[in-house]
Formats: C-alpha cells, sequence, structure tokens
C-alpha cells in the first residue's frame, strides 16, 4: 500500500499542468494596457467645477489675474487708473461691453486709451468667461466710494437734466433697467461718466456700426445744451 508522503506527491505533480494551464488561459483574456492606457488608468477622473470650467471659482480667479488691478478687489472702479466700478452692475450690460471691446466695437480709437486697454484685456480672454464674470460681479456687493462734494446748485441742475433726459430709461435713481439694456448710473464717479458722455458726443463711443445701444446714446447726449449740463448730470449721479 502506497503512504501517505507518496500519494500527495503524485496529486501536486497532477495539479500543476492544470493550474499552469489555467493561469495563462486567463492572461490571455486580459490583454497588455500600452503606456497610454496605463496613464489613463492612472489618471483620476476630472473633478466637477475644476480648472477649464466657468465655474465660479474660476472666474474668481479670472478677475482678480486680469481686472482687479484696475477695477479694485471689491469691483470698486478706481477713478485715477479711469476704471469704473463693476461691483452691482447688470450683468447683461457688463458681457455685453465685454463683447463690444472683444469685437471692435468699443475701444478702437486712437483718443480713447482706457477703451485701448479694455479692449486689449477682453480680446485676451476666452468668450465662455464674458457671461460667468459678468454674473459674479453682479452679484458684487456694492461698497461705499467717498465721492467729492457738490454744490447745491449744480446738484439741483443735474437733477434736473437727469430727470429730463435719462430717467425714462435707467429709471429715477439710476438703478438701470436691464430690459432696456440701460445700465445702473448711480454712485458711478463723476469723472467717469463726464469722459463717457464726451466720448459719445465726440464718437469715440457708439458710432461703430453695429453698436445699437451706442448709438441711442450718442443721439441723448446730443440733447445736452452744453458742458455745464454734462458736468452737472454726472456730478449728480455719482452722489446716488
Amino acid at each position: 500500500m502506497m503512504n501517505t508522503g507518496k500519494c500527495l506527491q503524485i496529486v501536486r505533480l497532477a495539479i500543476l499542468p492544470l493550474l499552469v494551464g489555467f493561469l495563462a488561459a486567463c492572461a490571455g483574456d486580459s490583454p497588455a494596457l500600452d503606456s497610454g492606457e496605463q496613464a489613463a488608468a492612472a489618471t483620476p477622473p476630472p473633478v466637477e467645477g475644476a480648472a477649464g470650467d466657468a465655474g465660479v471659482d474660476d472666474v474668481a480667479g479670472l478677475y482678480a489675474a486680469q481686472c482687479a488691478s484696475c477695477h479694485g478687489e471689491s469691483g470698486q472702479g478706481n477713478v485715477a487708473m479711469q476704471a469704473p466700478q463693476l461691483a452691482g452692475q447688470q450683468a447683461e450690460y457688463l458681457a455685453r461691453q465685454l463683447r463690444n471691446f472683444a469685437g471692435g466695437l468699443r475701444g478702437q480709437s486712437a483718443a480713447d486709451a482706457a477703451g485701448a486697454s479694455m479692449a486689449a484685456m477682453a480680446q485676451g480672454v476666452d468668450a465662455k468667461y464674458f457671461e460667468p464674470l459678468a454674473a459674479y460681479l453682479a452679484q458684487m456687493p456694492v461698497k461705499p466710494v467717498q465721492r467729492a462734494a457738490v454744490a447745491e446748485q449744480m446738484m439741483a441742475r443735474g437733477k434736473r437734466v437727469y430727470q429730463s433726459r435719462c430717467g425714462s430709461c435707467h429709471r429715477v435713481d439710476a438703478s438701470g433697467i436691464a430690459a432696456m439694456q440701460a445700465p445702473a448710473l448711480a454712485g458711478m464717479s463723476s469723472e467717469y461718466l463726464q469722459r463717457q458722455l464726451r466720448n459719445y458726443r465726440s464718437g469715440i463711443r457708439g458710432a461703430a456700426k453695429g453698436d445699437r445701444y451706442g448709438a441711442q446714446m450718442r443721439a441723448m447726449v446730443g440733447t445736452l445744451r452744453d458742458d455745464a449740463d454734462l458736468e452737472a448730470v454726472a456730478a449728480y449721479l455719482s452722489t446716488l
């Protein structure tokens, strides 16, 4: 009779070829990955909201990198740099102005240095960010900015001019009407408003073919009697 050790040795010898064949068959069912497939397998799936998506985090970073140095970290603007307040402005208006700068409807005049700077900035940003950036700015809280005092007589004249020429589109309180493509004007610096009104009057702004709303503003500015009206309405708006 065969002893136990001898039996186990025979069983091992019988099973070994079967096991090797089974493992070889399994390996044949799983083809080897090339280097590209290995890299893909090792790369985790993209995280929603990561760089490349027009998420809020990306837009905040874009604003900080491209806009804040002129318009301020809080979008409050900078008079010395001819940069207007952007915080709280209508998203529709801001997006349209970015498209106008990028598309050559604004900032093309040699006499408009600030506009040329904005055109260069807008042309360097992917247009897919225009609407998200505008929405980000629109929801920014408006922080009070100290404006220069305005003489009582000029205030009265500016209010009168505004109510007769501008209030029907921009509202009595100058908060703007998005449906009429009329931006908010309240609290903007007098310097910025005067410059834009003069740009409309001279054709630096609003004269480009295709700038429908700019053309409307040019026509309105043409109804102002003189520089005193222009300066008064800009000063009045800066105090609201």
